[in-house]
């Protein structure tokens, strides 16, 4: 009993400081770069090259997509945001599900906790992706950022060199300088 209880304050401990670095320094309406990520759809690139869409996928305790703000609404959000956002989208881009979050979700799911306390990196990626699309689009990668992405189209990690690749498509007139 006293190690249920330990573990379920090491479990809160962590969801703390999970939550706390969700923190980001851009703002629209008043509303985090983070919270209009959590509002893109998703745009969902395969290792052998399909790509999908969707506009919500829900878990219990965790969205992805259109929720309580529209499709153009977190547009706009990012529009006005532009390459202030591009940090935190490579961020995303490039992310990997946590090993301790893993962990935590599936030790969780057998105490009987069915909520996802972390989030997926696989679909934060689609996200990213979402974003950088609508960003390529209106002319808005910067040289850097261009840069970032084609080295991220050959990272080890397939899922992560397919969703860049993609990208990579999209911002072939933007130069590396």
């Amino acid at each position: 009993m006293f190690w249920r209880a330990a573990g379920l304050v090491a479990a809160g401990a962590l969801l703390t400081l999970v939550l706390l670095r969700e923190g980001s320094g851009y703002h629209y309406g008043g509303r985090s770069e983070s919270y209009w990520f959590r509002q893109l759809g998703l745009t969902m690139v395969t290792t052998n090259g399909f790509v999908g869409t969707a506009d919500i996928l829900a878990f219990p305790g965790q969205k992805y997509g259109h929720s309580p703000e529209g499709e153009r609404a977190t547009t706009n959000a990012f529009a006005q945001m532009g390459t202030n956002a591009l940090p935190y989208l490579l961020h995303k881009l490039a992310g990997h599900t946590s090993a301790v979050g893993l962990h935590v979700n599936t030790w969780l799911g057998k105490a009987g906790i069915k909520r996802q306390f972390w989030r997926n990196a696989d679909l934060e990626r689609a996200q990213a992706v979402t974003a950088l699309t609508y960003l390529a689009g209106r002319g808005e990668v910067t040289p850097f950022a261009a840069r970032r992405i084609r080295a991220l189209a050959t990272d080890k990690d397939p899922r992560v060199a397919a969703s860049a690749g993609w990208v990579v498509l999209l911002i072939r007139g933007v130069p590396d300088k």
